[in-house]
C-alpha cells in the first residue's frame, strides 16, 4: 500500500525485490543518492508489532525533528481515501523499480573489512539467523576458505518458534547454545591446533567446537555475541570490545558516541587512548545526529546495536559481526581473552563499591526464600526497559532461579512502569498476587526511570505496600 501510495504522488520508488536486512535499506540510500527510505519491519519483536521504520536521505534514524516533522499531518490524513496505484502500473510508468540491494552493501562490506583475511582465519562460526533477514549474509561473504559457518533458523518465519522474540539476548539463544555444545563441528588450521596445544599443556579444554556464536534480530540491525564456550556475552561487554577493537587492533582514533545506560567502559577506553566520549539519550535517534556532528568512530547503545564510522550513522548487526570475527582473525585470540584483556585495559573500582557483606546478605535472603517454601518476585525496572529486563533475565538464568515475572514480556511490563508510575503498575499486581510472610520481592534498579512519575523514590514505598 506504501509503494502504490507513493508511486500515485509522482514520487519514484526504488523496491526491494526480496527480503532485507534493516541496515542493507539505510545503506541502499546513501549508495543510490536517494531522498529517505521505508522499512516494513517489528525489529526484534513479535510480528503483530510490524510497523514504519523510516530513515532520511543520511540512512540513519529519524531524528526527533523529522519525526516531528512526519507526524504533524497524520491527524488530518486519517480516515482519507489515499489514492493508489497498481504496482504493475506503476512499474510501466517508470515509477516503481525493482532491485538487488544486496551486491552494493557486499561490496561495501568489502571494503571496510578483509574478507579474504576472514575466510582464511580457520574460524568455526555458529551464526543464529533467528528466522530473520540476515539469514545467508555470513555464509555468503565467508564460504570457500578455512573458515565455516553453521547457520541456524535460516528461513523466514514470522511465529519465531522456540524463541520468545527473534531479540538476540541469552534467553532467546538457547538453540545457538546447545548448538555449540552439542555439535561436532569442522576444525581447521590456526585457532584448532592451537587448541590442542594449550590443551597438551594443562590448559583446560573447550566446552564447544566453535569459536564464537554470532545472532542478527529479526531486521538484522542489533547483534549477540557467545564466546567459544556457548556462553552469552552481554551488549555493554561487546560495546567495549568493539570499541578497542576499533582503537587498538586497527588503530583508528576518534570519538566515541554512547546512551547514558551504556558501559562505562567507553570513557576508560577514551581516557587510555585520548579520544573524546560522548553521551546521548536512549536510541540511535540521537546517537546518529552525534555521529554525523563528531565524525565519531563508534556509536552504540545497550540493547546491542552499534554503528561505525565510513559506514551508514546507524546500527548495523551484520558488520558488528564481522568486526568480532575480525578482532578475533587479528589476534589469534578467542570472545574470553579478548574480554579478559579488554578488562585488563579498563580497571574499575566498582567491584569494591558493590558492598561484599550485602551481597552475601542478599544471596542468604535469597537461599532462605527456597529454603522456606516462598516465592521470589522479580521486576527490574528505570534506564531503558531493555536494559532493565536483561537484568531481569540474565539474573534468573545465571542464578537458575525460578521466579513470578508480572508477564513474559518483561521490557514491556518496566517500560510501563517507567511511564505509568510504580504504584499503578507493580504495587498493583503484587496485590492481586497476595503475597504472603515467606514470600519476597527483589528489584533490580538499574538508574533513571521517570521523573515526573517518581518511579525511582517509590521503590521503597512500594515494597514497603
Amino acid at each position: 500500500g506504501g509503494v502504490h501510495s507513493r508511486a500515485t504522488q509522482g514520487i519514484k520508488v526504488a523496491l526491494s525485490s526480496g527480503l532485507c536486512p534493516t541496515p542493507v535499506v539505510s545503506y541502499s540510500i546513501i549508495d543510490r543518492k536517494a531522498g529517505g527510505g521505508v522499512v516494513i519491519t517489528a525489529s526484534h519483536n513479535p510480528w503483530q508489532w510490524n510497523g514504519f521504520k523510516y530513515k532520511p536521505d543520511y540512512g540513519g534514524s529519524a531524528s526527533p525533528e523529522i519525526v516531528a516533522e512526519l507526524e504533524e499531518p497524520l491527524p488530518s490524513l486519517v480516515g482519507r481515501n489515499i489514492p493508489t496505484m497498481e504496482i504493475e502500473e506503476a512499474k510501466k510508468q517508470g515509477l516503481v523499480e525493482m532491485f538487488d540491494p544486496r551486491p552494493p552493501y557486499l561490496a561495501q562490506l568489502a571494503r571496510l573489512v578483509d574478507l579474504d583475511r576472514l575466510k582464511a582465519a580457520g574460524l568455526n562460526v555458529c551464526y543464529d539467523a533467528m528466522y530473520g533477514t540476515g539469514a545467508g549474509y555470513f555464509n555468503e561473504m565467508l564460504d570457500g576458505g578455512t573458515t565455516k559457518v553453521t547457520e541456524l533458523h535460516g528461513f523466514r518465519n514470522p511465529i519465531f518458534p522456540g524463541m520468545h522474540a527473534p531479540e538476540p539476548i541469552a534467553r532467546n539463544l538457547t538453540v545457538m547454545e546447545q548448538t555449540m555444545r552439542e555439535v561436532p563441528s569442522h576444525r581447521s588450521a590456526g585457532f584448532s591446533a592451537r587448541a590442542v596445544s594449550e590443551a597438551g599443556n594443562g590448559m583446560p579444554t573447550r566446552a564447544t567446537s566453535f569459536d564464537v556464536g554470532i545472532a542478527n534480530d529479526g531486521d538484522a540491525d542489533r547483534v549477540g555475541i557467545a564466546d567459544e564456550n556457548g556462553v552469552f556475552i552481554n551488549q555493554l561487554q561487546v560495546f567495549g570490545l568493539l570499541c578497542y577493537y576499533m582503537l587498538e587492533a586497527r588503530g583508528e582514533r576518534g570519538p566515541i558516541v554512547k546512551s547514558i545506560t551504556t558501559t562505562a567502559m567507553a570513557q576508560r577506553l577514551g581516557e587510555a587512548y585520548g579520544v573524546p566520549v560522548y553521551e546521548t539519550q536512549v536510541g540511535f535517534k540521537f546517537l546518529g545526529p552525534k555521529m554525523m556532528e563528531t565524525d565519531a568512530l563508534i556509536g552504540g547503545e545497550e540493547s546491542g546495536g552499534y554503528g561505525f564510522r565510513g559506514h551508514v550513522p546507524e546500527r548495523d548487526g551484520i558488520l558488528a559481526g564481522l568486526y568480532m570475527l575480525d578482532f578475533m582473525a587479528r589476534t589469534g585470540k578467542r570472545p574470553s581473552e579478548l574480554l579478559a584483556d579488554l578488562y585488563a585495559k579498563t580497571p574499575s573500582d566498582h567491584l569494591d563499591k558493590i558492598g561484599l557483606q550485602q551481597a552475601e546478605k542478599c544471596v542468604r535472603e535469597l537461599v532462605a526464600v527456597r529454603e522456606r517454601g516462598g516465592r521470589l518476585f522479580i521486576l527490574g525496572v528505570g534506564g531503558s526497559a531493555a536494559n532493565a529486563s536483561h537484568a531481569v533475565n540474565d539474573f534468573r538464568k545465571i542464578g537458575g532461579l525460578e521466579c513470578y515475572a508480572p508477564t513474559d514480556n518483561v521490557s514491556e511490563l518496566t517500560a510501563r512502569t517507567n511511564d505509568e508510575g510504580w504504584a499503578s503498575v507493580f504495587v498493583e499486581w503484587l496485590r492481586g498476587s497476595r503475597l504472603k510472610k515467606e514470600d519476597a520481592v527483589l528489584v533490580f534498579s538499574v538508574g533513571g526511570g521517570n521523573l515526573e512519575k517518581n518511579v525511582s523514590p517509590n521503590l521503597v514505598h512500594a515494597l514497603q505496600l
